[in-house]
Order: structure tokens, then C-alpha cells, then sequence
């Protein structure tokens, strides 16, 4: 979804893009997920946690944007890709190495965090 808005739309800046799987519930396949916060969830590379350390708290380049443009921003986003056709959310995501496959981790991860993706 985020390729097909790029190719369409040809933005002059692109602060960052990626893909990943969904962690909340109802989530689907297409979906962007602007990213208002994000949790690295293996930082001590030692398997998944089990509570959230203040160390595994990382910035959102919106955090670098004043509150009021922020908020408008990420309004904005949402909607124009509802006028395009596209399901955009404001969310957390999670980030990591390890691949997350399974229902059980999903859910561990979206317990810890509620980051959408």
C-alpha cells in the first residue's frame, strides 16, 4: 500500500518506510500504519520480554515535529488515504529482528505495547 502511494502520489520527502505484520487484532494486510511511537521488543537479543523497560522506548520522527503540526499531520495523512482508497491509521508499532510468525507472540507484543503493527 505504501509503494502503490509513493508511485501515485510522487512525495517530495519521505521520512521513512517499511513494511511489517500486524499485531492488533483486526488489523489487515494493506493497511499504513503511520507510526506515533515504537517499541524495540528484542533489544537485549536474548528471546521476546516479558515487561517493557524504559530502554526499549525509541523515537518517532513525529517526535521531532511540534505537537500542533504533529497532530495535523498525521490528520492529514489519515485522511487522504481515505480519499485514495487507503486505510491509514495513527498507531505504535514494535520492531525488532525476530521474526514474529505466530498468533501467541502477536498477541504477547500487542499486550506489552498496543502498537498495531
Amino acid at each position: 500500500a505504501v509503494a502503490s502511494a509513493i508511485m501515485h502520489h510522487r512525495p517530495d520527502l519521505i521520512i521513512d518506510s517499511g513494511s511489517c505484520g500486524g499485531l492488533e487484532p483486526g488489523i489487515t494486510m494493506g493497511q499504513i500504519i503511520i507510526a506515533e511511537s515504537c517499541y524495540e521488543y528484542d533489544i537485549a537479543g536474548s528471546g521476546l520480554p516479558r515487561r517493557t523497560i524504559p530502554e526499549m522506548i525509541l523515537k518517532s520522527a513525529f517526535s521531532f515535529i511540534p505537537a500542533e503540526d504533529r497532530g495535523l499531520l498525521q490528520r492529514m495523512a489519515v485522511e487522504a488515504g481515505r480519499e485514495e482508497g487507503y486505510q491509514v491509521r495513527v498507531s505504535s508499532q514494535a520492531c525488532g529482528e525476530f521474526l514474529v510468525a505466530d498468533y501467541s507472540t502477536k498477541q504477547l507484543l500487542y499486550s506489552l505495547f498496543h502498537a498495531s503493527g
